[in-house]
């Protein structure tokens, strides 16, 4: 591994990845796929960038300005929300589709009420659907199986730019590694 000096002096010159690249990133990585545009759109403007409404001309700040007690928050938040099982049936129609039952039930007259109860909806919803078994079966495990000195290396080296800020156990199940691993700071870094 790297020696202790380099590792800082690098953790200095790094960069923090913007919400975009984790999302985009994730899904590269992962083999993922995008479960809805509109909640991946919400959730990247919790963590600090709003597509398409930079904030200025010269575009968003970038680097440490990423990171702040609310976009922290928000980016375990999304990363937690993506790591689920594929399901079937879960998708934009049925996000919609509950939406307009829920309008047609209560009779809603005023437009901002099914507004809201989308955004609630939407907030609920994962933006992305990685599917966790895919990706450790990579790394030679499965959710359910303790990933071993081999898988928690392969985790570590193909998913973190620096060695992680916490060691990873070769004894924790592969699911359980995986959370570790994309959730640790590091991961944040590009």
């Amino acid at each position: 591994f790297l020696q202790p000096e380099l590792v800082q002096r690098d953790q200095d010159n790094a960069l923090v990845k913007s919400p975009v690249e984790l999302a985009v990133g994730l899904i590269r990585q992962s083999g993922g796929e995008l479960a809805h545009p509109g909640a991946l759109a919400l959730r990247l403007a919790g963590m600090g960038q709003n597509l398409f409404s930079a904030p200025n001309v010269r575009g968003w700040p970038g680097g440490n300005a990423w990171i702040t007690t609310q976009s922290l928050l928000a980016r375990k938040q999304f990363l937690e929300t993506s790591i689920v099982r594929k399901s079937a049936g879960s998708n934009t129609s049925d996000l919609m589709g509950a939406l307009d039952k829920s309008v047609t039930d209560q009779g809603d007259v005023d437009p901002v009420r099914p507004f809201a109860r989308l955004m609630r909806a939407m907030a609920q919803t994962p933006a992305l659907q990685i599917d966790a078994a895919a990706w450790l079966k990579v790394a030679g495990t499965s959710p359910e199986r303790a990933v071993g000195a081999q898988g928690a290396a392969h985790l570590v080296q193909n998913l973190l730019v620096l060695p992680p800020a916490s060691p990873l156990g070769s004894e924790a199940l592969g699911l359980d590694a995986l959370r570790a691993v994309l959730l640790d700071p590091v991961y944040q870094l590009k």
